[in-house]
């Protein structure tokens, strides 16, 4: 089936957790193997794609807080293609 990965590194190679999404209507945990790592984030949309609701999760959840601190001293940009999700 299908899963989208949301994804982000900066400049400087380092990468945030990824955000997986499956199709599906509730997270089935047996879908993730128990090797992965506990950073990483689950969801779930009627396709596997990814959604205005899930693209807000990652940036609220994902993005915000993890470059918070590297933006006190610096600015941050966000570079996104231009899937609906991501304005």
């Amino acid at each position: 089936e299908w899963v989208t990965d949301i994804e982000c590194i900066n400049a400087a190679g380092k990468a945030l957790p990824p955000l997986l999404i499956f199709k599906g209507q509730n997270l089935n945990s047996g879908w993730i193997p128990p090797e992965m790592p506990d950073d990483w984030h689950y969801g779930v949309s009627e396709n596997g794609w990814t959604s205005n609701t899930l693209g807000l999760h990652w940036l609220v959840r994902i993005f915000e807080p993890l470059t918070r601190r590297e933006g006190v001293r610096h600015r941050r940009l966000l570079i996104a293609d231009g899937h609906g999700s991501h304005i």
